[in-house]
């Protein structure tokens, strides 16, 4: 199989990407109210009975989980108990396995969860919380919302009740006063079976291939299925895979990660000093990253985020370069903490 359909490793150079995307996405769900909840990668097989998606480890009852929405009920479920009928909103991320063309695969979903709340305004609020998140990361172009309504399990594939319209109409105004650029794709069906009344999907185009980035709606009857009593909920989730590439193709991605000091030793036995002065310097400026480039490593090209280099001389002495102040000076080892903090001019 290949990588892609394994799932292939983060390699380090994609890894800033994947935390800059993570760090913004998780700071609009927590602006929302939105709290994280944890799921476990093996699922019970009879959680997700019916979904060809899921393939049963080998004599066994259990699963890699393929989707986290069912796995995240039982967990509001057993947290609340039999009584409670809370409104609650969760948001969870993580890898889950589906049966592809070529065998399994590893893809990475975040998905967003609210239940107890049946009205059409909570579905606006997730549609609002998308809108937050791409604005985040910079994804205002290209992008598409459709919308529709299913109606209920029962009203699907014949003509929708008068509760089912006034949901719909309801998400509607609701966009439309908050000047959100939409759709009303009728052919919006592909979550039939599992959502109920409203449906909706962001996509974007790569190479003219039209790919649903974030997808989600109400599904009140399948929790209902899946905990034995009415439950209201509603959600929507993305692939993360094809949500990094449309970061890296039209966000604004722009790693800030990396050192600001870099301390340099030139020859094996300034090694030691330059662990120790890195750890003084750690000490002494609590937020300052220092990176050393030890005397057995190759001196590399000075990162982006270096504002500060220190090369060890001969002598216990230094060199400081200030990318801030555009200045170099020689000073005392003794001295370079007290420079870099600011305490002292060089």
């Amino acid at each position: 199989m290949s990588d892609r359909e394994q799932g292939a490793a983060v390699i380090s150079s994609d890894t800033p990407l994947w935390q800059w995307v993570e760090e913004r996405i998780r700071r609009a769900v927590y602006r929302y109210g939105y709290q994280e909840i944890r799921l476990p990668i093996l699922e019970s097989a009879a959680l997700f009975q019916g979904d060809a998606a899921a393939q049963p480890l080998e004599a066994a009852d259990v699963v890699l989980r393929p989707d986290g929405t069912p796995g995240c009920i039982k967990a509001v479920i057993g947290g609340r108990g039999t009584a409670r009928q809370d409104a609650e909103r969760v948001w969870y991320q993580g890898p889950m396995f589906r049966q592809g063309e070529s065998g399994p695969r590893q893809f990475h979903q975040f998905g967003v969860e609210a239940f107890g709340m049946p009205g059409a305004d909570i579905d606006a609020e997730l549609i609002l919380l998308t809108c937050d998140m791409f604005a985040a990361l910079g994804l205002n172009r290209e992008l598409s919302l459709e919308v529709n309504t299913l109606g209920t399990w029962h009203e699907q594939g014949g003509p929708l009740g008068a509760d089912s319209q006034r949901h719909f109409a309801a998400l509607c105004h609701a966009l439309d006063t908050e000047g959100v650029p939409y759709s009303v794709n009728p052919r919006l069906t592909s979550g039939r079976g599992y959502y109920s009344r409203t449906v909706f999907e962001w996509t974007w185009y790569e190479q003219h291939v039209r790919r649903v980035l974030c997808a989600g709606g109400r599904y009140d009857e399948l929790a209902a299925q899946c905990c034995g009593r009415p439950l209201a909920a509603s959600g929507f989730a993305f692939d993360f895979e094809h949500l990094l590439r449309s970061v890296a193709r039209d966000g604004h991605f722009e790693s800030g990660d990396g050192p600001q000091l870099v301390i340099r030793a030139q020859r094996p036995a300034q090694g030691v000093d330059a662990v120790l002065l890195s750890q003084r310097l750690r000490r002494q400026c609590p937020t300052l990253s220092v990176e050393n480039q030890l005397s057995d490593e190759s001196l590399t090209e000075l990162p982006a985020s270096a504002k500060w280099v220190v090369t060890l001389l001969a002598g216990q002495s230094a060199e400081i370069w200030s990318r801030e102040h555009g200045w170099s000076r020689r000073v005392e080892l003794s001295q370079v903490v007290d420079v870099v903090a600011g305490r002292a001019r060089p």
